[in-house]
């Protein structure tokens, strides 16, 4: 299996960058990332990327030892950015652990360290799903910071928008269900139209490689409460994602994929 690793150099750089302040492009620092990577990482589809045009772009959370999800983020953002402009990722604003000293150690640390990341690269910092109690003001203004991007004339000209919506790792890479919110999120930044655009990331022949589908509008049916269009959203999009990955990684969407699929 590769493991991959960065030039050292590059992220004393990078994190000289994140320390100071000072912006960089996401788009840049992948293409150079990447550059590195041994059996070079595969793009598949790309024609799938609409050439203009507000887009929400959606990702599984691929990851294994050796493989931080952040190289999936890389190469998702070095795909697009070889048609379009810089993505703005949502990305979590620190890390979460189960047992209370690398709670009170570590996530501190990460929330630190994450929203200069954010700061440096242009991405929105969100506190995980479900939010805990003394965090959900500032998950809602995460919220609008996010939807004034997609909004005309607040934002940035034909903006792209890119999240993974299941927000954690999923054993062996298959596809977990992304946390209850995700899909009226989801629902909020696509309103008036804005496709959706799903990608699958995996590993074929040892190649870190990214799959592009035909892009979407996610839609629920009327009448239904605030969480079945939730749920609904949420298995539009995850199911979307799956059809682009090897069967092994499918994941709790095997039956919805294998139905649509007839096998």
């Amino acid at each position: 299996m590769v493991k991959y690793s960065a030039p050292l150099g590059f992220v004393l750089a990078a994190f000289w960058s994140v320390l100071r302040g000072q912006s960089r492009s996401l788009r840049a620092d992948a293409a150079r990332m990447l550059a590195g990577v041994s059996p070079s990482p595969r793009i598949e589809n790309p024609q799938h990327i609409p050439p203009e045009g507000p887009l929400i772009v959606v990702g599984n959370h691929y990851c294994r030892p050796g493989l931080g999800v952040w190289w999936s983020v890389l190469l998702i953002s070095h795909a697009v950015g070889q048609r379009r402009n810089e993505m703005s990722w949502v990305m979590t604003s620190e890390w979460t652990y189960p047992d209370p000293l690398r709670r009170w150690l570590l996530t501190p640390a990460t929330r630190w360290l994450y929203t200069r990341m954010a700061r440096t690269y242009g991405l929105v910092s969100m506190p995980p799903m479900p939010p805990q109690p003394h965090r959900v003001r500032e998950r809602a203004m995460a919220v609008r910071r996010t939807l004034a991007l997609m909004r005309p004339g607040e934002g940035v000209a034909d903006p792209i928008i890119g999240l993974m919506p299941e927000g954690r790792d999923g054993e062996g890479g298959r596809l977990i269900e992304p946390p209850p919110g995700v899909g009226r999120f989801l629902l909020l930044l696509s309103r008036g139209g804005v496709p959706i655009l799903p990608v699958g990331v995996f590993e074929r022949e040892g190649a870190l490689t990214a799959s592009f589908g035909e892009p979407f509008r996610l839609e629920v049916q009327p009448g239904l409460s605030k969480g079945e269009q939730d749920q609904q959203a949420r298995e539009q999009v995850m199911v979307a994602i799956g059809r682009l990955l090897p069967s092994r990684l499918w994941g709790v969407y095997e039956g919805q994929i294998r139905g649509e699929q007839g096998t």
